[in-house]
């Protein structure tokens, strides 16, 4: 719902500003990407590694629940820019 995505924007800018692979994507607003993954509940957060979504959460998420999916997005490495299509959160 709207109140839960509000509720999560600011710890994904907060940790995308931090260099974490992560980034929000407004499904209502780009309905070709929330069709491409079968969004169908607003919060989701889809881990993807080598571009293929390993693990999917819906519903509000502390911070501490998007580092969990992220270390799994990262192996506990840092990634060059560029890879969050590869492997990241969406």
């Amino acid at each position: 719902d709207t109140a839960s995505s509000q509720q999560t924007a600011p710890i994904i800018e907060k940790l995308a500003k931090k260099g974490l692979p992560i980034r929000r994507i407004d499904g209502q607003k780009s309905p070709e990407f929330a069709n491409r993954f079968e969004i169908t509940r607003y919060p989701t957060a889809i881990l993807l590694i080598d571009g293929k979504e390993i693990e999917r959460r819906s519903g509000t998420l502390s911070e501490e629940e998007f580092r969990s999916l992220l270390a799994k997005a990262t192996r506990g490495k840092a990634l060059p820019e560029g890879t969050l299509e590869r492997r990241g959160l969406l």
